[in-house]
């Protein structure tokens, strides 16, 4: 006797899989997922730079340092610290760019006015100034991220080996709020192109950029690595040092070989 065949019971159907998920509702999944992904991509950029710029510019009162680098230690993320970094690189070529194009302009206006001509060589001497100061803004950025990598490359492994317990992340996100604050600082020099004000604004600038410098990153130092502020202050100074000196070491033995 032939037996009869049983017809197998479909699990799913065109519409669904084996999970009961149909292709509808997979569809809207990856739609909502793209969507979550592409408002991420601007949302989350724009949270991180408006956090570092509240905390950025609380750095220039000491008051706040401990309580700025506190709040924030628990939130380093070595992407947003690249990022605002970045940031901060990207004001600071800005700042360079503009200061060529307004000497320039100033310049040839004053030349013209003293003469008493036509200011016709302003136009042509921003035109000129145009192409150096493009290029020197378009070099600093990568030649800025590229010597803060250098340097917190070596505040990292000296931290290391002398005893220091943070994390590479949380250094450089913290380092990265004062990098923030020295660009902020920078827009400072702007007032420089003014003759009259020229060497008042470089007091200032070189008043400011030391306490960023031998306070303010020695204590987010200290903050990372769980140090105290006179290591750190030690750290800062050698991860400057080092670099300056291997730089001039190598420019020295360049000039007695040619």
């Amino acid at each position: 006797m032939q037996a009869v065949k049983t017809p197998q019971k479909r699990t799913g159907s065109k519409d669904a899989d084996a999970s009961g998920v149909s292709e509808g509702e997979r569809a809207y999944q990856k739609l909502k997922s793209a969507a979550k992904n592409f408002f991420d991509f601007f949302v989350w950029p724009t949270a991180v730079l408006n956090d570092g710029y509240v905390a950025a510019k609380g750095l220039f009162d000491p008051r706040g340092i401990d309580g700025i680098f506190n709040e924030r230690i628990q939130k380093a993320d070595f992407r947003a610290g690249f990022l605002i970094f970045l940031a901060a690189s990207i004001l600071c070529a800005l700042i360079i760019w503009f200061g060529f194009i307004a000497q320039a302009y100033l310049q040839a206006y004053t030349y013209d006015a003293v003469r008493q001509q036509v200011a016709g060589s302003v136009d042509a001497a921003v035109n000129s100034a145009m192409g150096p100061a493009s290029a020197t803004a378009a070099l600093f950025v990568p030649l800025s991220l590229l010597f803060t990598l250098v340097i917190e490359g070596i505040v990292y492994l000296l931290a290391k080996a002398t005893h220091g317990k943070g994390t590479l992340s949380t250094q450089f996100y913290l380092s990265s709020l004062v990098g923030l604050s020295r660009a902020i600082m920078s827009l400072v020099m702007l007032f420089g192109i003014i003759y009259c004000l020229g060497t008042l604004v470089v007091i200032a600038y070189i008043i400011i950029l030391a306490y960023l410098l031998l306070y303010v990153t020695p204590k987010a130092y200290s903050k990372a690595h769980s140090i105290r502020f006179f290591h750190a202050l030690i750290l800062t100074i050698l991860s400057y040092a080092i670099p300056l000196g291997l730089i001039y070491l190598l420019n020295s033995s360049m000039l007695k070989i040619g």
